[in-house]
């Protein structure tokens, strides 16, 4: 780069030299500059021939040069230094000044995250491994936020212990402590002190927990067992600070249940409270503003999952009883269910196993439909459509509002993003953009985070796609991918 911009130099002196007589002619000088796009992050530098480089802070939309030239002055602006995150190109960037100053060099910058920043994983996972946001903590300034994912299926029966850390400052993830056994299938809760519960998971696990704790990178085992197993269970933190663990299948795969338990994490320990009206697995779990808990679906029985319920049911933290309220339309595993303005939104899943095939066999078809429930009236009404069914897909809040990711069957369907989101009139479904990487499939996760530029730019929301299995390969083979982006400047 220096012996570029040397050489450009030595040519504008000629220019310049050659130049002489023309410009005393008048004493009117211009500048040079123009506009910028997506920069969302400090670090891009500016040159251009003659003139100091010019640092551009995170946000700025336009710049110009320093030193004013005269008119005939050649100019060629490059970028100098990239932005500390995404890529930023110049366009229209050299000419001849001609009488008037020069606004029309073209900054765009892609605003995205750089694969550097994204991932990928150490360890490759999918099917439920716990992917939690750790929220920055500081007595006078916060800190970014990082993410913490454990456990998950490395293979069709290979099951890790090992847990990760992201940090979106240098991009990477640091492998953290283990768990104290390996888990999938578990649920995961953000407690009150900022350490992490994961409760339950397949097998013989399944009736225990552990928490971990950011600030020693430790795990700890709870002091009890929790009163029965439960893999793949609803989990909710209640408003008390208590966790709410709901149903799941039981530890040999023979039944599902409907014990219901509490976490006080102050005293560390379990205790059962009302049983869930009907037993289920693989449900979801989702806080309403009254602070009651919203259970859907699901499977009954043993697994595989051969049948699955329409029901709903409301847990009150109150009187520790459940109670059912309105059906959906029809009953699936393997869905979201997701808290908007309007009440919860449930989205895809499959019938049963006969429906969408063997996990990680990558057949048959998943729902595209979406209903919305009213907790002021306890009823489900239709909510669109997909551009495609999905099954154990993920969905994260982002700019444009809910993005539903992954969940698919083949290689370029699982790019495929949908987004429900507020269009000016009503709440809508609308095709996003694709991801880049395509092996994310389904059984993966997402999550949306914060990252602090301080004095040094602005601040930014960032989200994250992580793992799955990978949709092509039609084994049950997980991945190690993960894409991120900023909020602000996601496709």
């Amino acid at each position: 780069m220096t012996t570029a911009r040397t050489r450009i130099a030595l040519a504008a002196a000629m220019i310049l030299a050659a130049g002489l007589g023309c410009s005393s002619k008048s004493s009117e000088t211009y500048s040079i500059g123009g506009t910028i796009t997506g920069l969302t992050t400090a670090g891009l530098v500016l040159g251009s021939t003659g003139q100091p480089d010019l640092t551009i802070p995170a946000g700025q939309t336009s710049f110009a040069f320093a030193n004013k030239v005269a008119s005939g002055t050649r100019y060629d602006v490059i970028v100098v230094a990239q932005a500390s995150q995404g890529s930023c190109s110049v366009t229209r960037g050299a000419g001849v000044v001609a009488g008037a100053d020069v606004t029309s060099v073209v900054v765009t910058c892609d605003g995205s995250l750089s694969s550097d920043f994204s991932g990928p994983l150490n360890v490759a996972r999918a099917f439920y491994f716990t992917a939690i946001v750790l929220p920055g903590r500081s007595p006078s300034w916060p800190n970014d936020d990082k993410v913490l994912v454990a456990g998950g299926h490395t293979g069709s029966d290979a099951v890790t212990a090992s847990a990760e850390v992201f940090n979106p400052r240098t991009g990477k993830w640091t492998m953290a402590a283990s768990m104290t056994v390996p888990r999938a299938s578990a649920c995961s809760a953000l407690l009150p002190s900022g350490k992490v519960l994961v409760a339950g998971g397949a097998g013989a696990v399944g009736n225990t927990a552990e928490v971990y704790d950011p600030a020693t990178d430790t795990w700890t085992p709870t002091d009890h067992p929790m009163a029965a197993g439960h893999d793949l269970p609803g989990c909710v933190v209640l408003a008390s600070g208590k966790v709410l663990i709901a149903g799941g299948l039981n530890q040999v795969n023979t039944g599902s249940n409907a014990v219901s338990e509490l976490y006080d994490p102050e005293t560390g320990t379990f205790t059962t409270t009302g049983p869930m009206v009907t037993a289920r697995y693989w449900h979801t779990a989702t806080e309403l503003p009254s602070g009651k808990v919203l259970v859907t679906g699901g499977c009954t029985g043993g697994y595989p999952c051969t049948a699955t319920t329409a029901t709903a049911e409301l847990y009150d933290p109150v009187s520790g009883t459940w109670s059912a309220t309105g059906d959906l339309p029809a009953g699936v595993f393997g869905h979201t269910a997701t808290s908007v303005p309007d009440g919860v939104l449930v989205v895809g899943g499959c019938k049963s196993d006969d429906a969408c095939g063997p996990t990680g066999a990558h057949t048959g078809n998943a729902e595209k439909a979406a209903s919305l429930y009213h907790p002021t009236t306890g009823a489900f009404e239709a909510a669109g459509e997909m551009t495609t069914g999905r099954v154990g897909h993920a969905v994260a809040f982002v700019d444009q509002g809910f993005r539903f990711f992954g969940g698919t069957y083949g290689a370029e369907g699982s790019r495929t993003t949908d987004v429900y989101g507020w269009d000016g009139a009503t709440w809508a479904w609308t095709a996003a953009g694709p991801l880049t990487i395509a092996d994310h499939g389904s059984y993966l996760q997402a999550v949306r985070g914060y990252m602090y530029e301080g004095e040094w730019g602005q601040n930014g929301p960032y989200w994250l796609v992580i793992g799955g299995l990978v949709s092509s390969a039609g084994t049950y083979s997980p991945t190690a991918a993960v894409e991120g982006a900023f909020e602000c400047c996601s496709n």
